[in-house]
């Protein structure tokens, strides 16, 4: 239900013109173009860590897009970075990814003690993927391409007055997110309303919504976490793999396991044992997504806001890039975590 109304909620910003206004804004930034590039990255951590990664990159990987594409840059290492920025921030704070609740649900952390324990390894994972992401594409910073005419959402007028209602449904969307315990129902509710505005207006076709949510993807994803966490009850094997292992190992089983199963499947899968480096685990479940789009739900999700922008993203694009961040960032995260 949260996945399906940030969802809707993202495509009607995107067609009332939102994240062109706010990525306009971003572009006027003083300094050169790898300061922009950098400042897009480090909001898309920063989103991701006080609401989640989902909803980073389904707001922030337009406005980062279109800042991109308004200072005259190739669009397409920024939005990929986005989404390798996204995982590697989802251990800067409990809420920023799922995984987090899964897996500390027997010790659940407030945020100040998660400051002290966890969030000094996100730092360092964040840092560690924004200095690869920047030293990989640095030609790509000092190089402007040519725009020739405007996209057709790009083109697309926009009424100022529904482009503020939009962009404060998104807003209250957010805050219900970081304040209420249980925020699904309350998102999807927003998302449905805004939508159907959208659709009573003509703005929007239900056939484009629906394609935007993609239930197969969603209601499949949710099968399988639902299996694997009664598989987790019955089968002790997986605990025992971790239980076994020291953090540096835990770590690189939990990221092969997000890459296997998804992340959130093996946050259930591994984490029902209680294995006894829980935050090594939440390294490998966490950054482990960048090696491949199985890892996590986000990738669905970004492939998705791309296409909304009209970036034609490829599966190449994101390979050459993202797992290269992988290795350096968990064994920075791991050698920061607690002892």
């Amino acid at each position: 239900m949260l996945v399906s109304g940030l969802l809707l909620l993202g495509l009607v910003a995107e067609r009332e013109g939102v994240f062109r206004l706010l990525g306009v804004r971003l572009e006027r930034l003083p300094g050169p173009p790898v300061m922009l590039v950098a400042s897009s990255l480090g909001a898309v951590a920063a989103v991701t860590a006080v609401l989640n990664l989902d909803t980073a990159v389904v707001f922030v990987t337009p406005v980062v897009i279109h800042a991109a594409v308004h200072r005259g840059l190739d669009p397409r290492p920024v939005a990929y970075g986005a989404l390798a920025m996204a995982n590697a921030a989802s251990l800067l704070l409990p809420g920023a990814n799922l995984t987090n609740l899964i897996v500390r649900a027997d010790a659940p952390s407030s945020g100040g003690s998660w400051m002290v324990d966890v969030a000094p390894a996100g730092v360092a994972a964040a840092a560690v993927t924004l200095a690869i992401l920047l030293l990989l594409d640095r030609r790509a910073w000092s190089a402007t391409v040519d725009r020739g005419r405007p996209s057709q959402a790009e083109a697309r007028p926009f009424a100022r007055g529904s482009a503020l209602a939009v962009g404060a449904a998104v807003a209250l969307a957010g805050a219900a997110i970081v304040l209420l315990p249980r925020p699904a129902l309350p998102v999807l509710l927003l998302g449905l309303l805004t939508a159907g505005v959208a659709v009573a207006r003509s703005e929007l076709r239900p056939r484009d919504a629906i394609r935007a949510l993609g239930p197969g993807v969603l209601i499949g994803l949710f099968l399988l976490v639902c299996a694997l966490g009664w598989l987790a009850r019955e089968w002790q094997l997986p605990g025992e793999a971790v239980a076994g292992s020291g953090p540096l190992a835990t770590a690189a089983i939990g990221a092969l396991a997000a890459v296997l199963l998804n992340n959130l499947p093996a946050a259930a899968l591994l984490g029902a044992s209680h294995p006894p480096h829980p935050e090594a685990l939440l390294v490998g479940l966490n950054l482990g997504p960048n090696l491949f789009v199985t890892g996590s739900l986000s990738a669905y999700l970004w492939w998705r806001a791309c296409s909304a922008t009209g970036v034609a993203v490829t599966l190449r694009g994101l390979m050459a890039r993202a797992p290269a961040t992988v290795a350096p960032a968990i064994l920075a995260a791991v050698l920061l975590l607690p002892g």
